[in-house]
């Protein structure tokens, strides 16, 4: 059962306090340490435990640093990086800016998910309050144009600064109430209402107003089957992110010569470029390979073969089946050397055949040139991870 005396409940802003060690124990995580009262929130309901420092009073010893606080059924366990006497005094020092995050997390969820069930009556069906951002799972499918509905009012709520209160209503009390709970409560019951919106069975650190949350921006959102899932920032890490996107923004409008508001369109008409010189480079390559290949179609080798620079399969396809489309030459092989970020040579290769069976040499082939790839009786491809020398010697054994 939850300790609602507990001083991260009764004042969760307090962020330094005094204490008497009562307990420390060896565990594999850590020194978990008891402390005969703490500020220091255990891990529950989707909020992580907290962070923070314990100092020996009257000593010059290095704090000792909590890692992570955990309940133990009654029992707060702060886990620490080396061991307390029982029976010294400590002064405790919260990270606040961790618990302050948790703290806006944690009001800006029951923020959205009172929306969800006010506006669309879906359940809060998982919360999870990671490093990076929040996730909240829905019980119903969202749209695009929903999601930023539902963003635009959570907003809307921080503006207007609507108190955050905390009771504790009786049993016979509770019957009465309209509240959120995923499951069956009983004895004492904390109650978390946000007039208007939400009322929702909590046992996270809260803050005493909407206004305090800041920001709420939602950065994904994904429909699964049982619901839709959000992530979510809050308070100053979406107000942090907010600031990365626009140095982003600015650097990319200086890149592109444009207006920050203009760069989307401006990116559109780099891509349009791009697209347009790309089918430019296309075309000219396939007609550069075509006038090689007809300059070629006159060669006295019975299968010859060709390292190119710069060209991918496809290109050496194109220039293999230009050179069979002569008629004067039943099979040819075409390679160009792949780029990589080691000194390890290798080839992409295009092997093409109309009286050779290419199956049946393929795997001696890359056996041999440490390669991989394969294909049919008329044409194989793949890469071979040798010397030009070794490759050409290799290929006229098996079609020379």
């Amino acid at each position: 059962m939850e300790n609602f005396h507990a001083l991260y409940y009764q004042k969760p802003y307090v962020k330094e306090f005094d204490a008497t060690v009562i307990a420390c124990t060896q565990t594999e995580r850590g020194f978990e340490i008891e402390l005969s009262e703490t500020a220091f929130y255990p891990e529950g309901g989707g909020q992580p435990g907290d962070k923070g420092s314990l100092i020996l009073q009257g000593q010059n010893e290095s704090p000792v640093c909590v890692l992570d606080t955990q309940l133990n059924g009654e029992h707060v366990l702060h886990i620490a990086d080396k061991a307390l006497l029982p029976g010294v005094q400590i002064h405790g020092v919260l990270d606040w800016i961790n618990r302050s995050d948790n703290m806006q997390g944690h009001s800006g969820e029951h923020i959205l998910t009172g929306l969800l069930h006010q506006t669309y009556g879906y359940e809060n069906i998982g919360f999870h309050m990671g490093k990076d951002f929040v996730t909240i799972d829905a019980s119903g499918q969202l749209t695009e144009d929903q999601v930023t509905i539902l963003e635009q009012r959570a907003n809307e709520i921080v503006r207007a600064n609507l108190p955050i209160e905390e009771s504790f209503p009786s049993e016979e009390e509770r019957r009465m109430l309209q509240y959120r709970s995923k499951k069956e409560l009983s004895g004492i019951v904390r109650i978390i209402t946000i007039p208007g919106l939400d009322s929702c069975a909590c046992c996270g650190t809260h803050l005493s107003s909407t206004g305090e949350v800041g920001l709420i921006k939602i950065i994904n959102f994904t429909n699964r089957k049982k619901g839709a899932r959000l992530e979510v920032l809050f308070g100053r890490k979406a107000v942090e992110a907010y600031e990365q996107e626009m140095q982003q923004v600015r650097a990319i409008s200086r890149c592109l010569s444009a207006k920050p508001s203009e760069v989307h369109e401006a990116v559109e008409k780099l891509n349009a470029d791009k697209a347009k010189l790309q089918q430019q480079l296309h075309e000219m390559t396939e007609k550069y390979l075509k006038e090689k290949a007809a300059g070629l179609s006159a060669a006295e080798d019975r299968f010859p073969i060709y390292f190119e620079e710069n060209l991918g399969i496809e290109y050496l396809r194109f220039f293999c089946n230009s050179l069979l489309a002569s008629g004067s030459i039943t099979g040819c092989a075409a390679l160009s050397a792949v780029k990589n970020d080691t000194a390890e040579l290798a080839y992409n290769y295009v092997i093409v055949s109309t009286e050779i069976d290419l199956k049946q040499h393929a795997k001696e082939l890359n056996q041999q040139l440490n390669g991989r790839g394969g294909g049919g009786s008329t044409a194989i491809q793949g890469t071979y991870f040798a010397s030009q020398d070794s490759i050409k010697e290799a290929l006229l054994r098996v079609f020379g």
